[in-house]
């Protein structure tokens, strides 16, 4: 927390918004005293919705978190690598896990999706 807060007081005119997931458990009260400057359970802005559950609404395009997605990637003689990454559809993106604790989603296959793995060196896309 004390990381944060220096890294808010570096950059004193940057805007915090959080979208509350289900890992969210402090209070908003607190959240905002750290320097959060909003919280949110969703916020629709310029009809792009940003939800923490993956979630396709008609009239506009979601940004999601929550499912922590990642694929599998083969290697030689059945070995293999886990790799997080970005799942783009016509209306919906679904951002990786950021961190290494998280775990990775590889079961979850979406028909019509594109996967966008990354690792140290940069990206890779995955038809699956």
């Amino acid at each position: 927390m004390v990381d944060f807060i220096n890294f808010k007081n570096r950059f004193p005119h940057t805007q915090f918004i959080l979208i509350k997931g289900n890992h969210d458990v402090l209070s908003d009260e607190f959240i905002l005293s750290i320097g959060i400057d909003e919280v949110h359970e969703s916020l629709l802005n310029n009809n792009i919705l940003l939800i923490h559950e993956p979630q396709l609404i008609n009239d506009c395009f979601t940004i999601s978190g929550h499912k922590h997605p990642g694929v599998f990637i083969k290697l030689l003689k059945n070995k293999g690598k886990r790799l997080p990454c970005f799942v783009v559809l016509n209306k919906q993106l679904i951002l990786p896990a950021f961190s290494e604790f998280t775990g990775l989603d590889t079961s979850k296959n979406l028909q019509n999706a594109t996967y966008f793995a990354f690792y140290n060196n940069g990206f890779v896309e995955i038809s699956l």
